[in-house]
């Protein structure tokens, strides 16, 4: 039961039915509470503000979980005259106490209080408020108990280290999107949750990617890519030239750049398992005279056909993206390279050589580019 503060004004009526001092000052708000306790300088008399013990013990019966401040506030009088009067009234009785356990009870409801703090370890994701609402039980009950009785605070405390420890630890989640309960294992991993998953389940994180992929592949405009744009890996912004183009990605580029790509296939464990399946994971030498790579992982694996089986290319991936880098068109350029050399396993040309026999594909490379991306005034 909620402590109430103020009556309302069809409470009041009520009251002054019972009671009701016929003064315009008495009445007035203007006028202190220091005046009205005066003598009365329209009836020339000191009012009664009170109503007599019975009247009085009747009303307390009538409304018995308002403060004494309410009652003052009624009787336009002092918390200290209701007190005394109630005193009168219930035979020297404490009205601070009796009002105390008309709402509180004299001792806990365990039973109550255990579902109460039951709920609370077990549904972390519910807010108190709701889980009091549902159960019937005030916020003031909890905090009343937990003050007067160490067994309801070691309960209401325990269940609170249970709360926060579900919430960090969650076995199951809501989908912001489908509302759906779902075991965690169907969320992504997110660093910007306490929890460490995603507010979306895959699905519809997947859902809401491949719609705004599409969105911005129906939209994209060569004249509007972004001329910069941080990394999503290193998180450093970059010019333009150090992503790779993507129609359907925010600012007409790919999310990480082309240092950070390359750093993520070379380590992907996929792609190292596809040398070991081949037997193909053996250090060697670039053929470059100033290159220094040596791990099977800094190399291409080519294939020239799905019947063939793969082999490894004579110049390292860095090598072949040094040249990479000075045409139009980088990816381009190494795809037409890997080719090449999966036409010639024996005789691989060196990137150099394939770069300086290929600048009719370089310079128109570099024209397309011009002609596609420029965006002010900048290639």
């Amino acid at each position: 039961m909620a402590t109430l503060g103020q009556f309302n004004e069809e409470q009041i009526k009520n009251i002054e039915s019972y009671f009701y001092i016929d003064c315009e000052m008495i009445h007035d708000e203007s006028v202190s509470l220091k005046k009205k306790m005066m003598i009365c300088p329209i009836h020339k008399t000191k009012h009664e503000r009170l109503p007599d013990a019975d009247t009085f013990k009747m009303l307390i019966e009538m409304y018995p979980n308002y403060t004494m401040q309410a009652w003052a506030d009624v009787f336009k009088t002092t918390r200290e005259a209701v007190r005394v009067l109630y005193a009168k009234a219930f035979n020297g009785a404490n009205m601070g106490r009796d009002r105390l356990i008309s709402i509180y009870g004299e001792k806990p409801d365990m039973e109550l209080i255990k579902k109460y703090t039951d709920l609370i370890g077990d549904k972390p994701t519910i807010n108190l408020k709701s889980i009091g609402q549902f159960i019937d039980v005030s916020e003031n009950y909890i905090q009343y108990w937990k003050i007067r009785n160490q067994e309801v605070s070691d309960m209401f405390d325990n269940a609170i280290k249970k709360r926060e420890y579900r919430k960090d630890n969650p076995e199951q989640l809501k989908c912001y999107r489908c509302k759906l309960i779902l075991p965690v294992e169907d969320f992504h991993k997110s660093e910007k949750t306490r929890h460490g998953y995603s507010r979306t389940c895959k699905e519809c994180s997947i859902a809401q990617v491949s719609v705004y992929y599409e969105k911005r592949k129906e939209e994209y405009d060569p004249t509007k890519i972004a001329s910069e744009k941080k990394c999503s890996s290193c998180k450093v912004i970059k010019h333009r030239r150090d992503f790779h183009l993507a129609k359907g990605m925010t600012g007409g580029l790919q999310s990480n750049c082309i240092q950070c790509m390359d750093a993520m296939q070379t380590s992907n464990a996929g792609r190292k398992q596809k040398f070991i399946d081949y037997g193909l994971d053996i250090s060697k030498d670039c053929k470059s005279e100033d290159c220094s790579s040596k791990d099977y992982w800094d190399f291409y694996l080519i294939r020239p056909n799905p019947t063939h089986r793969p082999f490894v290319s004579d110049y390292c991936r860095y090598c072949v993206k040094k040249y990479a880098k000075q045409t139009g068109s980088p990816t381009t350029f190494v795809t037409t390279y890997r080719g090449e050399c999966g036409r010639n396993k024996d005789n691989q040309p060196s990137p150099k050589e394939f770069y300086n026999q290929n600048q009719v594909f370089v310079r128109r490379s570099l024209k397309e580019l011009a002609e596609k991306y420029f965006v002010n005034g900048e290639v």
